[in-house]
């Protein structure tokens, strides 16, 4: 019966040590993935967002005394500062002091 009992034990050290070393595994396996990738995809996703919002500002009509309360909603929803030139590189409007230049 002790032989039993041994190999019980033996058994439950070996799942355990199996264990602990596919979660150290795991572990270290995501942190390589994270200090690999996540600044690429962190890069990709502002400039995913960054296109969508440069679509969106696209289509205001810049003629309405409105659009800088639009351009501060898409800056506070997506944590960035929006400058516009006009095509002679005269600056439009700086959201650093949230003003129009002209």
């Amino acid at each position: 019966m002790k032989k039993k009992h041994k190999y019980k034990n033996n058994l439950k050290s070996s799942f355990s040590l199996v264990g602990m070393g596919s979660i150290v595994f795991c572990v270290i396996i995501f942190s390589v993935f994270q200090f690999v990738f996540m600044d690429d995809i962190f890069a990709l996703a502002s400039r995913i967002s960054m296109l969508d919002v440069a679509e969106k500002i696209q289509l205001i009509d810049f003629s309405d005394n409105g659009y800088p309360a639009v351009l501060s909603e898409y800056e506070r929803e997506n944590n960035f500062y929006v400058e516009i030139y006009s095509p002679r590189d005269t600056l439009i409007y700086t959201s650093q002091t949230n003003e129009t230049a002209f």
